[in-house]
């Protein structure tokens, strides 16, 4: 695991400045996760640049999110208290320029968490989860990118072919597809371009899935890799279990696993936004062969009807029923509005009704 501590040492030191004019400077303090896994070490220190990873706010958000998710109701709301919680503590010690302050809020909260875990109130609180809220997912994503992906993310601007790459889709709207396609721990889902990974972590942490992604790009795998490592870790710093991740390295046109695996996936995903026509076609062919009821989302429709003329029963997209959604505001990378995507469900009874001339629904 990538401690935070570690971000903040070497050529990195430099981005950072004290957080503390007393004289003591710089101080490295540990954070007790809801679980028996040790501590997680963090320099306490602030990044120069407003836009940069800040330990103390890492520290901040992730109490905050222990609090929300592992205690019962009213210890909850009495953790979150505006005056007294542990956060507004720390936040005052910083304020106060008090590094005792500052040391004892942890302390105790530390203290705090280690008896809920001795006691077995974290264990129940978890036993009574029956899903993972999304502001925890996605606290626990923005930890493992940060500490992998971001201090190198201009090798990702290296792309030689920009039809290859089009962004991110950002975490609340893979939450919605996934509510949508009904993904679950019996599921098997596949992202095909899954760039650095983090759809399919978030599949794996999120619902539990069997999760598969193939990206072409090096430099990008390279990241997925790193950030698969650092979410098992992270995992269970966390005290969660996850969905087995799964992530090769090819062309998803040509890889034999992904054929494979396509015959058994429930949800596929694929960002085509920027796809070429021809490889929207091959991949539908490849899509003959997924089981009935498999589910693929795409930012581009596979079933454009009438942009292509009349469909006839030898047109693979007969096969398939589509709905088309909106995603709503700052659910993509590349854009701050609302884009379309789409939904279409394997369903061999349209050719049969259509063969028969019977309506479609």
């Amino acid at each position: 695991m990538i401690h935070g501590a570690d971000m903040t040492c070497g050529d990195s030191a430099k981005d950072f400045g004290p957080a503390f004019t007393a004289s003591e400077g710089s101080f490295v303090v540990e954070l007790q996760y809801p679980s028996t896994s040790p501590p997680e070490r963090f320099e306490i220190v602030t990044a120069r640049d407003s836009q940069g990873w800040d330990p103390l706010k890492d520290i901040e958000y992730t109490i905050e999110e222990i609090c929300l998710n592992y205690f019962p109701p009213e210890q909850s709301l009495s953790l979150q208290d505006e005056a007294n919680g542990p956060v507004r503590l720390l936040k005052r010690a910083v304020t106060k320029n008090s590094p005792s302050d500052y040391r004892k809020a942890l302390d105790d909260f530390n203290a705090l968490v280690r008896k809920s875990l001795s006691d077995g109130t974290v264990s129940n609180v978890l036993d009574g989860m029956h899903a993972l809220p999304l502001s925890l997912v996605k606290r626990i994503l923005a930890q493992v990118y940060s500490r992998t992906v971001s201090p190198k993310a201009h090798l990702l601007r290296r792309v030689k072919d920009k039809g290859q790459t089009y962004g991110e889709l950002l975490p609340t709207f893979v939450h919605t597809v996934f509510q949508q396609t009904h993904l679950n721990s019996k599921s098997v889902f596949v992202d095909l371009g899954s760039g650095v990974g983090n759809v399919v972590l978030q599949a794996a942490l999120q619902t539990g899935a069997e999760s598969w992604g193939i990206e072409i790009m090096q430099n990008p795998c390279e990241f997925a890799n790193a950030q698969a490592e650092e979410l098992k870790a992270r995992a269970r710093l966390w005290g969660l279990s996850m969905g087995p991740v799964n992530l090769l390295t090819g062309d998803f046109l040509e890889s034999p696993e992904i054929d494979r695996i396509l015959q058994l996936a429930d949800v596929i995903l694929v960002n085509n936004k920027v796809f070429p026509q021809h490889l929207n076609v091959h991949l539908l062919d490849k899509f003959l062969d997924l089981k009935e009821g498999a589910k693929v989302v795409s930012l581009e429709s596979f079933t454009p009807g009438s942009r292509q003329g009349a469909r006839n029963e030898q047109n693979p997209s007969s096969l398939f029923s589509e709905e088309k959604h909106e995603s709503g505001t700052y659910s993509v990378s590349w854009a701050g509005e609302s884009v379309d995507y789409y939904i279409a469900t394997k369903d061999s009874t349209r050719l049969l009704k259509r063969q028969k001339g019977l309506p479609l629904r």
